[in-house]
């Protein structure tokens, strides 16, 4: 009995060996082959003014250095991103040697590096890595040698100027830092239409000041997006959107005068100006009773500025006023000065003299 159940506990497991050798789970393989991967290009190059790579020597010092002398390009170079694919931040060491540069930096010779930023020259903060605004930059180095207690110790010294320029791959900025700048923007650009809102006719008066920040945000904006790896294309796209809206507002604030010389004098003022005037005016500040009209020239109307009483005008009189305009035109804060002899000076953001 005991023989026929070991044989069948053999048979048991030799079935339970057979089930077990046939389960499988149900299996599928996919390949993908030959997917290239290629790194971003990163070729930033560095060239002097004749378009030759930056190299020893090139440096344009003259003969000798002079204490007092005027400030002097001594070496101008460009930095090209355009075949860089990658944010980049530059870096530019200037290493000086030598007697003339003491380690303490004692040296009264100044090397100022400058960027150039439309028609201008702008000093750089060479100290720190800074990002570039365009895919070529423009830059100088300017010397020059202010007087200073200590200019007999240098005399006849000489020293090394050793520049290097370092280019570096950053991290890129996001796009969604970049929209919500963009978006500050053009909220900051849409206030300038609620600015002094209390009264109808002086709604949107805004001030040269607060435009300006409105174009600050912009530039920080653009300098930003520059930094961006991907969507640069439509973020510069809508940045441009509005700066045109700005640029279409600050202009349509602007109104031109010509000062009516046969009805300006020492007791009066009188302006043709570009935009339809309404003769009334907010009188913010006057010293002396004054009367404000529109009068009917040959020409059509003349704004007057005139006082009530001759006998009161006086050299240093100030008026503060907000001239009213028809036709939509924005209220314009403007600051006239009674100079003498018939002469009046106009201070304002936005009434300019017609060239």
């Amino acid at each position: 009995m005991k023989k026929k159940s070991i044989i069948s506990l053999f048979a048991v497991l030799i079935v339970a060996i057979a089930v077990l050798g046939t389960v499988a789970y149900f299996s599928k393989s996919f390949t993908s082959d030959k997917n290239m991967a290629t790194a971003a290009n990163f070729n930033v190059t560095a060239v002097d003014s004749k378009g030759d790579p930056i190299g020893d020597g090139q440096f344009n010092l003259g003969e000798e250095l002079i204490p007092g002398m005027d400030a002097f390009e001594a070496y101008s170079f460009k930095v090209n991103k355009t075949d860089t694919d990658v944010p980049v931040e530059y870096k530019v060491n200037f290493t000086l040697t030598g007697d003339l540069f003491p380690a303490d930096n004692s040296s009264p010779v100044n090397l100022t590096l400058q960027n150039k930023v439309g028609n201008d020259w702008v000093n750089v903060d060479y100290a720190n890595p800074f990002i570039p605004q365009k895919d070529i930059e423009d830059f100088r180095v300017m010397v020059d040698w202010p007087h200073s207690d200590n200019d007999a110790d240098f005399a006849g010294k000489t020293g090394n100027i050793k520049l290097e320029v370092v280019a570096t791959q950053v991290d890129g900025n996001s796009k969604e830092e970049a929209t919500k700048l963009l978006k500050d923007a053009e909220t900051a650009l849409k206030a300038l239409d609620t600015v002094h809102s209390d009264t109808s006719f002086n709604r949107g008066n805004f001030s040269k000041a607060e435009s300006d920040a409105v174009q600050a945000l912009l530039d920080d904006a653009e300098g930003f997006i520059n930094g961006v790896t991907s969507g640069k294309t439509e973020l510069l796209a809508e940045l441009n959107r509005i700066q045109k809206e700005l640029d279409q507002k600050v202009e349509s604030r602007y109104v031109y005068y010509e000062i009516d010389t046969n009805n300006t004098n020492f007791t009066q003022l009188g302006l043709k100006l570009s935009a339809d005037h309404s003769g009334q005016t907010i009188r913010y500040e006057q010293p002396s009773a004054m009367t404000i009209a529109a009068v009917y020239q040959d020409y059509g109307k003349m704004w007057r500025l005139k006082y009530f009483t001759s006998d009161n005008a006086k050299v240093g009189d100030k008026f503060v006023y907000g001239l009213r305009f028809n036709g939509g035109v924005k209220t314009i804060d403007v600051t006239f000065t009674n100079l003498g002899e018939g002469n009046w000076k106009i201070e304002s953001d936005w009434l300019a003299e017609k060239k």
